[in-house]
């Protein structure tokens, strides 16, 4: 049956097809997945975050993430690292000033 399919279309009609559409999304890179978690955090909380949903954000497929990150904990992880490298530490104002400091540091995380 392939045969005479492939005999009826023509060994070339592959150059004649239109090309498939390209996505929309950019391509999946670590950092658009940790900006993307790190959205979801924000938004929704650490209770709702799963792969699947992450997944569907990043308009792919939960398997095509598992090339990128091996487990959730790993986005947890990779999402707590951009958010605790993104607040800039305390100057250090002196040893009077550390509980200011802490408590900035602390807020600024949340």
């Amino acid at each position: 049956m392939r045969a005479s399919r492939t005999a009826r279309q023509g060994a070339g009609e592959v150059w004649f097809r239109p090309a498939r559409a390209r996505r929309e999304a950019p391509p999946l890179s670590r950092e658009r997945i940790v900006a993307e978690a790190v959205a979801l955090l924000d938004e929704e909380g650490a209770e709702r975050l799963t792969m699947r949903r992450l997944a569907e954000r990043l308009g792919t497929g939960s398997t095509t993430l598992y090339w990128h990150v091996k487990t959730k904990d790993d986005v947890l992880d990779l999402a707590l690292d951009a958010i605790f490298g993104d607040v800039g530490l305390p100057t250090g104002g002196g040893a009077d000033r550390w509980r200011a400091d802490v408590t900035a540091l602390i807020g600024g995380w949340r």
